[in-house]
Order: C-alpha cells, then sequence, then structure tokens
C-alpha cells in the first residue's frame, strides 16, 4: 500500500471525532482519484465539455461533505459535479456512485437498477464488493483501505489503472 493512501486515511480516525463530515471529505479526495485513474466509454459523456458526474441518493448524509470537497475540481479538463438522485435507476446518468453506510440495505436493489451501466459504483459497507458493487472503503485497525471487484468494474464496460489497482485488495463476488 503505498504511504499516501495509509497516512492520509488515517487522518481520518483523528479527526473524525472532531467534524463527522471530516471522513467524508477525505473519501472525496479518494473519489477524485478514482475518477483520475478510471476510464469510461466516451459515449457516457453527452458532449466534449460535459461533467464527471458524481452521484449520491437523496439525504445520504454523506453528500454536503462530498460536494463541499469536490466543488471546483476539474479532472482530464472535465468539472466534477455532485448530484443527488431520488433513486437508482436515475442515477444511471453518473459517473460514479457513492453508496454510505446509510444506503447498506438497499445496496442489492440499487445494483439491481443499475445493472451494467457504465457507473462506477463505490461503498463503504460490510461485503459490498463481494454483493457486485466496485469499490469498497474498508476499515482495517487505525486506517482504511479499500478493496476493487475487477469483474464488475469490466461488465460494466469500465476500467480502471493498473496503479489504482495495485493499491487495492482485490475481491470477487460470493454470487
Amino acid at each position: 500500500m503505498h504511504a499516501w493512501f495509509a497516512v492520509a486515511l488515517s487522518a481520518i480516525l483523528a479527526a473524525e471525532a472532531a467534524d463527522p463530515g471530516f471522513e467524508y471529505k477525505v473519501k472525496a479526495g479518494f473519489l477524485f482519484n478514482f475518477l483520475k485513474f478510471g476510464e469510461w466509454p466516451p459515449k457516457t459523456f453527452p458532449s466534449a465539455d460535459a461533467p464527471f458526474l458524481v452521484g449520491v441518493l437523496d439525504n445520504d448524509p454523506a453528500a454536503p461533505a462530498l460536494r463541499q470537497a469536490l466543488a471546483g475540481k476539474t479532472v482530464n479538463d472535465r468539472k466534477i459535479e455532485v448530484r443527488s438522485f431520488q433513486d437508482p435507476a436515475g442515477a444511471r446518468v453518473c459517473h460514479l456512485l457513492f453508496l454510505s453506510r446509510a444506503q447498506q440495505s438497499s445496496v442489492e436493489e440499487i445494483r439491481k437498477q443499475l445493472k451494467e451501466a457504465p457507473v462506477l459504483t463505490v461503498g463503504e459497507t460490510d461485503q459490498f464488493c463481494q454483493r457486485g458493487g466496485m469499490i469498497n472503503f474498508v476499515r482495517q485497525d487505525e486506517s482504511f483501505r479499500f478493496e476493487i471487484n475487477l469483474g464488475a468494474i469490466q461488465r460494466a464496460g469500465l476500467n480502471i489503472s493498473s496503479k489504482l489497482a495495485s493499491m487495492a485488495t482485490i475481491v470477487k463476488e460470493t454470487e
């Protein structure tokens, strides 16, 4: 695991008691890198200057922190825009959909509604990747790590860099 990843995620533990949104601000930095090291089919962008859309479901407690942390950021000359969606079917237009712990009971339904849409799903719940999610934050001791389900990423027509994959634990679905 690269040192910058372990140091940044370890900082979450020290700061989250003082600012409950801090964890999501740090995770937003990783979402930024997931966009940076990911590759989407060209058809997922309606125009050359279309933004990267990061989705959250309505009333997700992570939304305010993600909006704040990603405001004004760009990846590959595309602005990043955080949008809230009432239902997962509407989130099919996203490039990345973040599912916080608040969505844990809905993961299966969300996955079914997205099917194989080119949406990078990122979660933070137990067994997220094993249940078909693509990237999952996992707390280990005093830091966070992430898992990647390469099969789910490939089925969605997405690619991630080997550099990103080398920092993760690779998992397979249990279904």
